[in-house]
C-alpha cells in the first residue's frame, strides 16, 4: 500500500477488510489539517485572533446566532459527507460533485498521491504542535518562534516542563479552567498537567 513504512502501532492494518476506510480517513483528515494549519498560520499573520478564540469572536459579529449557525451546518455537511461517503462505495475515490476521480488539474499521478499523503501525515503532527504551545505558552505558533528566536536558549520546549529521574516539573497551563460560552460553562481540563507525574 502506497505510504505504508511498516509503523503501525495501533495494529490496524491487521484488518484487512477495513484498510482502505482507514486510509481514505487518513486522507481525509490529513486534507483537513493541511487546511487548518494554512489558516491558523495566516491568520496569526495577519493580526487576527488566535485560531482557538476565532470561532467565538466571528460568533459575536455574526448576524446569526449559534442554533441558528448549527442548524444551517449540520444537515448541509451530512448531505456532502453522505456524496462523500456514497462516492467512496461505490468506486473507491472521492467526491462530492458525482464525477469521480474529480481531477481537474491533471494532478493524479502516484507521485503526488504519496506527496498529498506524506503531507498529509506532517500537518496532522503540526497541528498537535500547535495546540500544544497554545496549551503550554497561550501563544500561536509565530509568537512562539518569534519568541524562540528571541531567545533560543530559555524559550524551547523544554522550558516548559521536564522529567527526569530525579526531577519532575510540570508548568500551570495556559488554558483558563472553565469557558463561558453562550452562557454554557464549559470545563477544560489541562491535559498535559495529567501527563506529569
Amino acid at each position: 500500500m502506497m505510504g505504508d513504512y511498516g509503523f503501525d502501532p495501533l495494529r490496524l492494518a491487521r484488518n484487512t477488510q477495513q484498510l482502505p476506510y482507514y486510509r481514505e480517513a487518513e486522507l481525509m483528515n490529513g486534507r483537513y489539517a493541511m487546511l487548518a494549519c494554512a489558516g491558523i498560520l495566516l491568520t496569526e499573520l495577519g493580526g487576527l485572533p488566535l485560531f482557538t478564540e476565532a470561532g467565538e469572536k466571528a460568533l459575536e459579529s455574526s448576524p446569526f446566532d449559534l442554533k441558528t449557525l448549527v442548524f444551517i451546518q449540520v444537515p448541509f455537511m451530512a448531505w456532502f459527507e453522505y456524496k462523500r461517503w456514497d462516492s467512496w462505495q461505490r468506486t473507491g475515490d472521492i467526491s462530492v460533485n458525482g464525477y469521480e476521480p474529480w481531477d481537474p488539474l491533471n494532478y493524479r499521478s502516484d507521485r503526488n498521491r504519496l506527496a498529498e499523503l506524506k503531507n498529509g501525515r506532517l500537518a496532522m503532527v503540526g497541528f498537535l504542535g500547535f495546540c500544544s504551545q497554545v496549551a503550554c505558552r497561550g501563544k500561536g505558533p509565530i509568537a512562539c518562534l518569534t519568541d524562540h528566536i528571541a531567545n533560543p536558549w530559555t524559550s524551547t520546549i523544554y522550558a516548559k516542563g521536564m522529567i527526569t529521574p530525579f526531577f519532575q516539573y510540570a508548568p500551570k497551563c495556559a488554558i483558563p479552567d472553565h469557558i463561558d460560552f453562550n452562557g454554557i460553562g464549559i470545563p477544560t481540563p489541562c491535559f498535559f498537567e495529567g501527563l506529569w507525574p
